[in-house]
């Protein structure tokens, strides 16, 4: 058995040790089995692993890119309620300022207006000054005329001063020859008054002397011859003087009136004479002082006609000096209002070129502003087609959106505040330039005034000069 046995050990031993080979090479494929088994498994469970977080960061990446969608709709909608907002303020603005411009237009037109106006009252001034100087040189050649009048005039009153004199001499010498025959025809006419007077007395006491009976002893009959007549005789005898008496009383009486009325004649001619020379003389002097009040009144528009007994106290060449200061300050007056006119004009012209460079700059402001505008709708649309366009082609590109928005948003900002600072100075601007407005305004109201201060003073004038 054990020979047997050991006949059979090769065998056996090559045959175990063949399944021992077979063993150890099958557990050795086993191992390697496990081994690979396990690594598949591990490798299983890491791609489970992976799987799973992979489908754990999708399912995360889709909520946040539903959240990111949400985000950017809800920013979207909140951008475009923020580009409405500008949007409406800027129309807005821009509606304000197309009704400021409106009224800056309105404005010029009333300044152009107003300027054309003033070009007008200027012109018409050019011409009332043209005018008034051609009048003051008129003036002053019929102020030079109505000297040489005046001193013709002044010659003729002292021609005739001394013809008067002469006259008033030779009515003198007159007026004495005829007080000499009225001196001579009084005492004529006393003469014979007394003459008659005797006579009357006579004649009385001789009809006394006749009726008393002592009639022969009469102081005028003592003749002898008278008492032997008889009583008839005595009264035609009385008779008779009586009517002597009566005719030589007649003639006197006649020749009285005679002279009398010669007297009257005398003093008649005298008073006509008297007359026709104070007439002649009233005329010559009305001349003289008409002439006179007429060089006051052109020479010396203010001076109170009572002043014109001085003239003749005065000389000619005082009353000349003052005529030319009279002119001279008046030509000065109205070349500085001239002036003085002339340089509102002139600041009134810079001021409507500087208005209208404003309104120019305003204009291209306005312009300005709509193209940004303009260029803000169309970088916003280009935005929100830029934004649709990456959150469908990158969804994963959350940081970038982010800061792209907030770069988006800080321009709108800074766009709005640029909004904001412009409408600040447009609303500075028209401020300055309603101010500027008024003023010009105000001081085209004070020119108005004194303009009309100007022409009722000329008119004044005027009506002193005529």
């Amino acid at each position: 058995m054990s020979e047997s046995q050991n006949d059979c050990d090769p065998v056996s031993s090559q045959y175990f040790q063949d399944i021992g080979d077979l063993e150890t090479s099958d557990a050795q494929q086993h191992v390697t089995e496990k081994k690979e088994l396990s690594n598949l498994n591990h490798r299983l469970e890491m791609f489970v692993r992976h799987q799973r977080d992979s489908r754990n960061e999708i399912s995360r990446l889709r909520k946040a890119l539903v959240d990111t969608e949400v985000d950017l709709r809800q920013r979207l909608k909140d951008a475009e309620k923020r580009h409405q907002i500008i949007q409406d303020k800027i129309m807005a603005e821009n509606e304000q300022l197309s009704i400021q411009n409106k009224t800056l237009q309105d404005q010029l037109e009333t300044t152009e207006k107003a300027y054309q106006s003033s070009e007008s009252r200027r012109a018409s001034l050019d011409e009332k000054v043209t005018c008034k100087m051609t009048e003051i040189e008129l003036k002053d050649q019929q102020l030079e005329m109505l000297q040489n009048q005046l001193e013709a005039l002044t010659n003729e009153l002292i021609t005739v001063k001394s013809s008067v004199k002469l006259m008033v001499k030779n009515d003198e010498h007159t007026a004495e020859h005829l007080q000499a025959q009225c001196d001579q025809w009084k005492n004529k006419f006393d003469v014979t008054c007394e003459e008659l007077a005797k006579v009357t007395y006579a004649f009385f006491s001789f009809l006394l002397q006749t009726l008393t009976p002592n009639i022969d002893h009469c102081f005028f009959f003592r003749n002898e011859d008278f008492g032997k007549f008889s009583t008839k005789k005595k009264k035609l005898f009385l008779n008779k003087c009586l009517n002597c008496n009566i005719r030589s009383f007649s003639d006197k009486l006649v020749e009285n009136e005679k002279l009398k009325e010669q007297l009257n004649e005398s003093t008649t001619k005298f008073q006509d004479m008297e007359d026709q020379l104070r007439k002649e003389f009233d005329v010559k002097m009305l001349e003289v002082w008409s002439g006179f009040i007429v060089f006051l009144f052109w020479s010396h528009p203010f001076v109170h006609v009572r002043t014109y007994k001085k003239f003749t106290q005065k000389r000619e060449s005082q009353y000349q000096n003052e005529k030319e200061e009279w002119i001279k300050m008046f030509k000065e007056e109205f070349q500085k209002k001239l002036a003085h006119f002339k340089e509102e004009n002139a600041q009134y012209l810079e001021s409507n070129k500087k208005l209208e460079c404003e309104i120019v700059d305003t204009k291209a402001r306005l312009a300005r502003v709509r193209r940004e505008k303009l260029e803000l709708e169309a970088e916003k649309r280009s935005l929100v087609h830029f934004l649709l366009k990456d959150v469908v082609e990158t969804k994963g590109k959350n940081i970038y959106i982010r800061i792209f928005f907030q770069k988006k948003e800080e321009e709108v900002e800074k766009s709005h505040s640029d909004v904001n600072e412009l409408r600040q100075k447009k609303d500075e601007e028209i401020h300055e330039k309603t101010e500027s407005l008024r003023t010009l305004n105000d001081t085209i109201r004070q020119k108005d005034i004194q303009y009309q201060q100007l022409s009722s003073a000329k008119v004044q004038l005027d009506n002193e000069i005529a």
